[in-house]
């Protein structure tokens, strides 16, 4: 292996050469074994691609001293089902598990969706030059299309070393709790040195609607700084932030009771029942709903007559 590297290194005299971060890679992630990765090690190898345990990039891990990190990063391959098997690579070596434009789009698409790693394992150029011909050009044309992944950017192991070491300064715990309606999830924050850096949190299901505040350092966050997709909430903490919180409501809606019929919503006199699973213990709260559908600008003044049965 030693020899390897010096003999490569020799050739590439004159580049960069991945910033003298030597990468490291073996067919058929034969580079698994515990031996293996002591060798790389004392070889300081920085990348590989061998050890898959999530579809991010993460420090290699001792397959068998519980507890041990390895100082190489592994980016794992992005594995995608093809009539019945795992596409290996974009190669069609192994029938029937061979990647088309369409599968490879589809698998492209999940990846992007989920916020994983994109990673698809090849041996051919980025010319078409190899047995996966137009395939790897289509692969790359299509990760680079900004009006379907307007938030991917290209990356080469070197890159992806760099940034994961600033991600790896960055110390944060998360905890949650409820009260009553409300779910709370606090983030503590420290050593984040990327203006970029972000955390993200899968807020509980509810079947009734929910209202959301984004707090950092004790104020609400701008909405530019977050984003919410389903159930998930993504924060932009930059270097600066060290506290946030996401709180999530459940909101009961409140329902227009008829007689008299309101063909068009309440007006004057209207009532609006909640219904409730319980009975409110004291000092106990609920967040309601009002739907109030003003067509016309100007000042309005609404009185709400709250009553127990």
């Amino acid at each position: 292996m030693s020899n390897s590297i010096k003999d490569i290194e020799g050739w590439l005299t004159g580049t960069t050469n991945g910033a003298g971060l030597r990468p490291w890679c073996t067919c058929y992630f034969n580079g698994t074994r515990e031996d293996s990765y002591d060798l790389q090690a004392q070889l300081n190898v920085k990348i590989t691609g061998d050890q898959k345990l999530t579809p991010f990039p993460h420090w290699t891990l001792s397959t068998r001293t519980s507890g041990k990190r390895y100082a190489h990063l592994s980016e794992p391959v992005s594995d995608w089902f093809v009539g019945g098997l795992v596409a290996q690579s974009l190669e069609p070596w192994h029938p029937p598990g061979v990647q088309t434009s369409a599968t490879l789009h589809q698998a492209i698409d999940f990846y992007y969706g989920m916020g994983f790693l994109i990673n698809f394992y090849s041996h051919t150029l980025s010319t078409g030059l190899g047995d996966a011909g137009a395939l790897v050009p289509d692969y790359v044309s299509y990760c680079s299309s900004t009006n379907a992944h307007p938030r991917m950017w290209a990356a080469n192991s070197q890159l992806i070393y760099q940034w994961w070491l600033q991600r790896a300064n960055a110390q944060i715990s998360a905890t949650f709790a409820t009260n009553g309606l409300q779910s709370i999830t606090t983030f503590s924050i420290s050593g984040a040195t990327d203006t970029n850096t972000s955390v993200e949190v899968l807020v509980p299901g509810a079947t009734q609607a929910c209202t959301i505040a984004v707090v950092t350092n004790g104020s609400l966050a701008g909405t530019n700084t977050y984003r919410i997709s389903g159930q998930s909430i993504k924060l932009r903490v930059g270097a600066s932030v060290t506290n946030a919180r996401g709180q999530a409501v459940t909101v009961v809606g409140t329902i227009l009771e008829q007689p008299p019929t309101q063909a068009i919503g309440g007006g004057i006199n209207s009532t609006v029942t909640v219904t409730l699973a319980s009975p409110l213990a004291v000092g106990q709260s609920v967040a309601v709903e009002w739907l109030l559908g003003v067509k016309q600008i100007g000042n309005f003044r609404f009185s709400v007559s709250i009553e127990a049965f």
